[in-house]
């Protein structure tokens, strides 16, 4: 009984937490997208999943991202990927290892916890404090790219290194969640430091190329949600769809404003498994198996936690 109410409380946490009445994860009309995540894993004999959260800190956050809507969507994910593979022994499949790491960038790369952490269907309460630390990480300087796919890049490294699994090490995944353009200056009027990093990035067998010859699928995630200010992420989307370093693009860009589009783009992308559409409940009231249930909150209360049991 505790197992089936920890599993739907984390399906719980992922919908009900982060969805203001009327969102949803998918929209009706949306046609499948593939799952570079779950053609990998199934191809895999001992399926692992190694994510890493690289997660802007620069100060224009604070415009971009006011409500933090960065930290709801990563501790959404990591609810849902610990779903995934809560209730494996019921349905005698091979389990799902999980192991997620996060780091921040703006001028420099930061390691912002102690590792990777293996997900448990149990406990993951440190890892979720971790992740609210972002919150007031949005004070620094600067936007570089290069140090941040690098320092990524050397936590990958580091964990195929470590590895315990001999050759098959793990799937891959860089969820990397930027604001901008690349500013290594603060200068809009000297772009000779930006022009020269751009060179560095997309030259062949730069760190662009490298992420892709190690298969770490990049899931890019431009973040705006001042629809008024325009954001050049032209670079970005390069390094991820196609147009800059030479080897063939691993990864995907969306531009995101809302926390609809921003969940529903991470859930589509890294989730392994199939989440259901969630959609307001419809039925007739004589309808005993449909019931809308409607809240409303007023400061300082700003969110309401929802734990669901299910009894036989």
């Amino acid at each position: 009984m505790r197992k089936k109410i920890q599993k739907i409380s984390s399906i719980a946490v992922a919908s009900i937490l982060l969805f203001p009445m009327g969102m949803t994860v998918a929209n009706a009309g949306d046609s499948p997208k593939p799952n570079p995540i779950k053609d990998c894993l199934s191809k895999m004999e001992n399926p692992r999943l190694a994510v890493q959260f690289l997660i802007d800190e620069s100060k224009s956050l604070q415009t971009s991202d006011p409500l933090d809507q960065r930290v709801d969507a990563i501790k959404s994910s990591i609810a849902t990927l610990t779903f995934n593979f809560a209730d494996v022994a019921e349905k005698d499949e091979t389990k799902l290892l999980i192991d997620v790491r996060l780091s921040g960038f703006g001028k420099n790369f930061h390691n912002r916890d102690a590792g990777w952490v293996p997900l448990t269907e149990n406990d993951n309460g440190a890892l979720y404090s971790e992740v609210e630390k972002f919150r007031k990480r949005d004070t620094e300087g600067y936007t570089n790219y290069k140090v941040g796919l690098e320092g990524a890049e050397r936590s990958f490294v580091a964990y195929d290194r470590d590895s315990k699994s001999g050759s098959e090490t793990a799937c891959k995944a860089l969820v990397w969640l930027s604001d901008g353009n690349l500013d290594l200056d603060d200068s809009s009027a000297n772009k000779g430091p930006e022009n020269r990093q751009k060179q560095e990035l997309c030259e062949s067998e730069g760190v662009v190329d490298r992420l892709r010859s190690q298969q770490v699928f990049v899931i890019g995630l431009g973040l705006n949600s001042d629809t008024s200010k325009k954001q050049d992420f032209t670079l970005m989307s390069k390094i991820l769809k196609g147009g800059c370093g030479e080897r063939e693009p691993y990864g995907t860009f969306t531009e995101v404003g809302l926390a609809e589009d921003l969940i529903r783009e991470m859930f589509r992308n890294l989730v392994p498994g199939n989440i259901n559409e969630l959609v307001p409940c419809k039925g007739e009231e004589q309808n005993v198996d449909c019931r809308e249930v409607r809240f409303s909150v007023r400061p300082p209360l700003s969110r309401i936690n929802i734990l669901v049991g299910l009894t036989n």
